[in-house]
């Protein structure tokens, strides 16, 4: 039996003084408390340890974005869990030297893979797993499901070929979809602070940041879709779509 997950409360939660009527989640929804209910929000609240039968409620609560799953530390090893694989279509010095730094960064971790989407450049890089090479240009989308077939562990990343600094963020990207019902983790994609015009607009208002709470991602909530840059996903969930 899979361990119980502790929860934190979204920003959105509010409880009335009647202590049986909660407003919360994303888009927001107001919540009928029994007694029993009553105990769990309070545990909730304090971040202690929730009643036996606090199932039922925190699922309800999940499913409306009113509480979001913390993950544990990961028992096993990343090398075990997860794949990388990356979409890559370079045409210059400048993206070979991207991708370089990218792989050095991740390989450390867990196994690489890099799909070369027909590259006008040609490109050799150490310490990957494997390189497959497209005769066409097919897009991003048909490289990674390509690079996908290939996965045998539980779970797979896929990294665009432009992301950096992101090989800390795996482990508990790994940890969160390892939770029940989570299928898909992805992080926050912010943009590095430039001195630039554009770079102040994109580190303020890129369509790519979506904040820095937590959130489940679902139409008409806060979160209504996460970028591609990066995610992690169940490899059987990942298979069973492309």
């Amino acid at each position: 039996m899979t361990p119980d997950p502790s929860f934190v409360c979204d920003s959105s939660w509010h409880r009335y003084s009647d202590g049986t009527t909660l407003v919360a989640g994303s888009p927001l929804a107001v919540f009928s408390l029994s007694e029993a209910g009553r105990d769990v929000a309070r545990a909730l609240e304090a971040g202690e340890p929730l009643p036996d039968f606090h199932r039922p409620l925190t699922s309800r609560l999940a499913a409306a974005g009113a509480i979001h799953p913390l993950a544990s530390e990961l028992e096993k090893s990343l090398e075990s869990l997860l794949t990388v694989v990356i979409p890559a279509h370079v045409s210059d010095d400048a993206g070979i030297a991207r991708l370089t730094r990218l792989i050095e960064e991740l390989s450390v971790q867990c196994s690489v893979i890099v799909v070369d989407d027909a590259s006008p450049q040609a490109f050799m890089i150490p310490n990957v797993a494997k390189i497959v090479r497209l005769d066409t240009n097919r897009g991003p989308a048909a490289a990674r499901n390509a690079g996908l077939e290939m996965v045998t562990t539980p779970f797979v990343a896929f990294i665009d070929s432009d992301v950096t600094e992101c090989g800390s963020a795996l482990p508990l990207l790994v940890a969160t979809c390892s939770l029940d019902g989570v299928g898909l983790a992805a992080p926050r994609v912010a943009s590095r602070p430039g001195v630039t015009r554009l770079a102040r607009y994109e580190e303020r208002f890129s369509p790519l940041d979506l904040g820095s709470e937590p959130g489940r991602v679902a139409p008409g909530s806060r979160i209504s879709y996460v970028p591609s840059a990066m995610w992690v996903v169940r490899t059987e969930v990942a298979k069973s779509l492309a």
